[in-house]
């Protein structure tokens, strides 16, 4: 005897439209952030890397001695790092007694012109992670900054709506299954495009530090449409269409997950 549950009860027919429509979005989106490489990821910038340098002493002259050592070893670690000194632009020293605390300081900033971004922004990672407490170097200005920001919108509204699809009450019998509402359906369509558009920008954003909160926010997502298709399993046995879509998107989170790990394990320096 056949038991009338939210489980069984048939999906709006507009459901597969709905799916179709919006797995077309995210693969069309995808491949193009894979085609379009340079005009989506621009390297070319005109930036400029800054060092602020600083040091104090009781006098002048130890105070303009320490900062002339702090200068001395970036230089080095810049060379080290293939910027020779004539590609630092040093810039003037200022020298200024603090009558309060009756010591002098003598400052004066770095910079290194920027043309390429993958270059110096992993440039800018491997000066900081020698961890020198008298230096560091700033990170070049994002050329895909705009297209970064949408994304990162996109990703919270999908993910807000998609939340809807993880209530555990369960649903009313007089209506579709839980989960299953053409919107949902389609929301949690376009979560998969998310995290494969994540990872993408992830990969060329070369962040030193920041590997962890990207796996935390993937995480979430692929948690998501995990408990997702757990909760909705019983909906797509309805008809061998359903079943096929249901692995597919099995597979599809799959996917992405390793997508996500090889995005999370390309060097930064």
């Amino acid at each position: 005897m056949d038991v009338d549950t939210p489980e069984t009860r048939p999906a709006s027919w507009l459901v597969p439209y709905f799916a179709i429509a919006s797995a077309t979005i995210v693969a069309v989106t995808i491949a193009w952030l894979l085609v379009s490489t340079q005009t989506v990821f621009p390297v070319r910038i005109h930036d400029t890397l800054v060092s602020d340098l600083a040091a104090s002493g009781s006098k002048a002259a130890p105070a303009a001695d320490s900062l002339a050592a702090i200068r001395t070893r970036e230089l080095a670690a810049l060379a080290a790092n293939g910027i020779p000194r004539q590609g630092v632009v040093a810039g003037p020293v200022e020298n200024e007694y603090d009558r309060e605390h009756r010591y002098y300081s003598a400052r004066q900033t770095l910079s290194v012109p920027a043309d390429d971004y993958p270059r110096f922004a992993k440039l800018s990672n491997r000066i900081n992670r020698l961890k020198d407490p008298d230096f560091s170097l700033s990170f070049p200005q994002l050329p895909f900054q705009t297209g970064l920001t949408l994304l990162l919108i996109a990703a919270f509204v999908v993910g807000s709506v998609s939340t809807v699809a993880l209530e555990t009450r369960r649903a009313d019998v007089q209506r579709a299954p839980k989960g299953m509402h053409p919107a949902i359906v389609a929301t949690q369509t376009l979560t998969y495009g998310v995290i494969a558009a994540l990872a993408i920008f992830y990969a060329h954003l070369l962040g030193d530090g920041i590997v962890w909160a990207f796996l935390a926010i993937e995480g979430i997502f692929i948690v998501s449409l995990a408990v997702w298709l757990y909760q909705t399993r019983r909906s797509w046995t309805q008809s061998q269409g359903y079943r096929i879509a249901w692995y597919a998107y099995l597979s599809a989170l799959l996917t992405c997950t390793i997508v996500v790990i090889i995005a999370a394990a390309q060097p930064v320096v």
